[in-house]
């Protein structure tokens, strides 16, 4: 992707200038570059003093009452909507909610005109082209009236006329993966006010369409830029968006849906996607248009419940449209071929496993397991592992399909014979319990850890590390453990918990070295009561190991007067 071709200051600066007359105009012209209110070269509008983000921030905490109710939440219906589109009185309805912009349109970085476009009506689509990354419900927070109660009548060539006016020249931002490597450092809330706006110039978006699909019938995606209405894939909202280089499908869930997604590839034009959470599957069947590049990239925003497939295209061009999405009623249900192809010792005898599939990708829910059996075995045998972020690996392959952390044992049925690698196994995903919404409302965690039952706090600490919905003030994590050498991924918790003051990791040993200078013992009253003596009380409190490890944990913070506990099984 390239960004589009603009004079900066150098270029500026270097060329060759006879007349004075021209130097003074191009001087003109770096001041309008750089006075950007974000610094984005996009901006079509210099931003009056007294109008930059910082300001209209301080507008917001100043208790002007921007949504002119007073307050109140007021359902809008589309034809009260449509009264207000001008520059004294202008609202305008984002994904079912209606702001009054009257107060931001000098605060726009793009112009008041820019802005306007979209009054009086239902911006989505209009918002979505531009810039749909940008969080409009932080920013207009208060100039919410309410719900649209109803659709209002758009012109749809009215809609293709805007769209096409929009300019696509900028570069795409690479996607957002929840849990990376930027959580080995501390990092600013991107959620704050001061980068509500940020990057504007990092994303090229293609023509939106959304479509509906029908069980047994196909519905094409438009291939003649006309847009169609706001419609729905039963409850998983569809849309797409695309560079010369790369097309994204995304999905729409629900807010802390926590979904598990897989694709799968039949061809380099035809992908198998199904979609799970709340006890409700959701399968589709993918035909790109032209030939995309496999694997791709999936992330999930859990905030929003926004699924995005990140594809490279084989060829670079912009496509007419994105190809064809249609119901399916395939979903492989049993277990699957996978291969285990590289291993990292991370305890005494415990491997961060990487499991490669060659026609599937998968995200996994937080606080799901998975279950493994080998394929070829006399024994019909199966495990449960959880997948862990490839964050928590030194060496292992970039490019596997996901991670698990198994320990070894000698006379184990399974494990003793994961040691001959490559091999292959398989593996079936199960439901996910774990819900999300337990987290929300508490910002103070304690997690248990007996042993190997580490494993689902790995993916569980970077959530909660970088969540924007409520903030996370402490997480104190207690692992359990028999000698030193049994102590999983010390060094690389060390690492995160050095980059993240929130984050306290204890490591507590049954069977110490006389040199061991940390905590000491089995979990009991005294010991975890002597613990959390200078912590914060800790309103959520989780637990996972073996089932006698899990029995006095739990009867342990009952007499610590603590319920509010889950426990991974």
């Amino acid at each position: 992707n390239q960004m589009p071709e603009m004079s900066n200051s150098n270029e500026l600066q270097n060329s060759v200038v006879e007349d004075k007359g021209d130097l003074v105009n191009k001087h003109i012209e770096i001041q309008k570059i750089q006075s950007s209110a974000t610094g984005n070269p996009r901006n079509k509008t210099i931003l009056a003093p007294g109008h930059s983000l910082m300001d209209w921030i301080r507008l917001c905490n100043s208790g002007t009452d921007l949504s002119g109710t007073n307050g109140k939440c007021i359902p809008i219906e589309g034809k009260e909507l449509s009264k207000h589109s001008s520059k004294e009185d202008a609202w305008l309805a984002i994904r079912g909610k209606v702001f009054n912009i009257t107060h931001y349109l000098k605060f726009h970085p793009g112009g008041v005109d820019e802005l306007l476009r979209g009054a009086g009506s239902d911006a989505t689509l209009l918002f979505d082209a531009a810039h749909a990354w940008v969080n409009y419900e932080s920013l207009l927070q208060k100039c919410m009236i309410g719900p649209l109660i109803s659709k209002i009548s758009t012109s749809q060539a009215h809609l293709n006329k805007q769209l096409m006016n929009i300019t696509k020249q900028t570069k795409m931002r690479a996607p957002t993966m929840q849990l990376n490597n930027s959580w080995l450092s501390p990092k600013t809330d991107k959620n704050s006010s001061e980068n509500l706006m940020r990057n504007e110039t990092e994303r090229e978006k293609g023509s939106i369409n959304q479509v509906m699909t029908k069980n047994d019938v196909e519905y094409s995606i438009n291939s003649d830029n006309k847009l169609n209405t706001q419609t729905y894939i039963k409850q998983c909202k569809f849309d797409w968006l695309q560079t010369s280089t790369r097309i994204i499908y995304v999905f729409y869930t629900r807010k802390f849906s926590n979904p598990y997604v897989r694709l799968e590839k039949k061809s380099t034009k035809d992908f198998r996607i199904s979609i799970q959470y709340d006890h409700s599957t959701f399968n589709f069947t993918l035909n790109p248009l032209h030939e995309v590049i496999f694997p791709c990239d999936i992330s999930v925003t859990y905030y929003t419940g926004k699924i995005e497939l990140y594809f490279n295209k084989a060829n670079h061009s912009i496509w007419e449209s994105c190809g064809m999405l249609c119901d399916d009623e395939y979903f492989r249900e049993g277990y699957e071929k996978f291969v285990i192809t590289h291993e990292e010792k991370v305890g005494r005898n415990t491997f961060m496993m990487s499991i490669k599939s060659s026609s599937s990708i998968i995200h996994f829910p937080l606080g799901t397991h998975v279950l493994m059996k080998l394929e070829e075995s006399s024994v019909d045998y199966a495990k449960p592992y959880t997948p862990v972020s490839q964050i928590f690996s030194n060496n292992l392959p970039k490019d596997s399909t996901f991670f698990l952390m198994i320990k070894r044992y000698a006379a184990g049925s399974l494990t003793s014979r994961l040691s001959s690698l490559p091999l292959n196994v398989l593996i079936k995903s199960t439901y996910c319990s774990f819900n999300l919404m337990h987290l929300e409302g508490h910002s103070h965690f304690l997690m248990l850890a007996g042993g190997t039952g580490l494993a689902p706090f790995l993916n569980l600490i970077l959530y909660l590390l970088q969540r924007k919905s409520y903030l996370t003030e402490s997480i104190m994590l207690i692992c359990y453990n028999s000698e030193e050498e049994d102590i999983l991924l010390k060094d690389r918790l060390c690492q995160i918990q050095k980059a993240h003051l929130k984050l306290t990791i204890c490591f507590v040993l049954t069977k110490p070295h006389s040199n061991w200078l940390e905590q000491r013992g089995r979990i009991d009253y005294c010991s975890l009561k002597k613990i959390l003596s200078s912590r914060p009380i800790p309103s959520c409190q989780m637990i996972c190991g073996p089932p006698e490890f899990e029995e006095t944990a739990i009867s342990t913070l009952k007499k610590l007067n603590f319920c509010n506990y889950y426990t991974f099984t």
